[in-house]
């Protein structure tokens, strides 16, 4: 089984799927609509060369509370386009039916978008729809979710995307809603408005062939739950006052211009959270394990809601005394 380490770090994933992409566009192959799925594939490629790259903790994991802090309240990414990037173990990966390979690196590219562009895409695509995908969902502005695996050394795209309306719980009669397994530490399902969108037409109808439809959709849509779990995630604790986006890999664009003489991808900058917590020690009431730590550590937390509407990060998942050292299990901390 691999591993990685816990420590969030810049692992270029982007990089690599970006690359990943433009290599499987290129790839000879011969089956129907294949000239839709490489527009797509390209084009998602530079998507991911001008987003902003995000790391986070492995297994997409932030919060412990079921999205309580976005409930009722639209989602807006905290740039146009974005992407996640963490690592999956090898016993949180579902292996089923849906997915019996183990994919342990992940990347989400997710971008906001209008109705309007996503059905000019379509007919870019020669592959627009009849149905008003969109008559049920209250907004006009969405955001795209499109999932790629690394399987085996090959950065695979998902040939189905999720388009979620940025009143991501609104759930109508008639709304689609893209479900999620839940984790070992989740107890219960969540649930995300939304409809499923082909972005390989070719290649999901290739599927079709070989699977059927309904494994072929199931495979399709199995880790987007997870993917969207995890960026909504993200979105809640940047709606935290006490949570900042901090640099973890700075972009040298000049070295960069050498790596592509090389022959070599890019290394991309890369962010993730930081949490500001108070300088003076904070402690549990338990006394168990790593808990009773005189250096300041992490655990997965919670968004509390004060009374003027501001959302925090509770502060209790900072352990211990930053002045004695600290153990960076999952995000940067900073003394306030």
């Amino acid at each position: 089984m691999r591993t990685e380490p816990k420590l969030i770090s810049a692992r270029n994933y982007a990089a690599q799927a970006e690359a990943g992409l433009r290599k499987w566009a290129r790839a000879p192959a011969n089956y129907k609509n294949r000239d839709f799925d490489v527009f797509f594939a390209e084009l998602a490629a530079g998507i991911i060369k001008n987003a902003v790259h995000f790391a986070i903790p492995d297994n997409g994991e932030i919060f412990d509370d079921d999205l309580k802090g976005l409930v009722g309240r639209q989602v807006r990414l905290p740039f146009q386009a974005i992407t996640v990037e963490y690592f999956v173990d090898d016993q949180k990966s579902q292996h089923c039916e849906a997915a019996p390979t183990y994919s342990p690196r992940r990347l989400v590219l997710a971008f906001e978008t209008e109705k309007n562009e996503v059905r000019d895409i379509q007919n870019q695509m020669g592959c627009a729809g009849t149905v008003d995908i969109f008559a049920n969902f209250p907004d006009d502005r969405f955001t795209q979710f499109i999932v790629l695996n690394e399987i085996d050394g090959v950065w695979v795209p998902c040939p189905m995307s999720w388009i979620m309306p940025i009143t991501w719980d609104y759930s109508p009669g008639g709304t689609v809603q893209l479900v999620t397994e839940p984790l070992v530490k989740f107890e219960s399902k969540q649930y995300f408005s939304g409809t499923p969108i082909p972005v390989l037409p070719g290649l999901f109808n290739l599927m079709c062939e070989m699977r059927g439809f309904d494994q072929a959709f199931r495979e399709s849509l199995h880790d987007i739950g997870g993917e969207v779990r995890a960026v909504l995630e993200l979105c809640e604790a940047l709606a935290c006052s006490n949570v900042k986006i901090d640099t973890i890999q700075h972009e040298n664009k000049k070295a960069n211009a050498k790596r592509a003489k090389n022959g070599k991808i890019p290394i991309y900058a890369t962010k993730t959270l930081s949490i500001v917590v108070p300088a003076t020690a904070q402690r549990t009431a338990s006394q168990q394990g790593d808990r009773n730590s005189p250096r300041q550590h992490l655990r997965r937390g919670h968004v509390r809601r004060l009374q003027d509407d501001r959302q925090i990060w509770v502060n209790a998942c900072a352990v211990g005394s930053s002045g004695l050292g600290r153990i960076d299990k999952s995000y940067n901390v900073f003394s306030a």
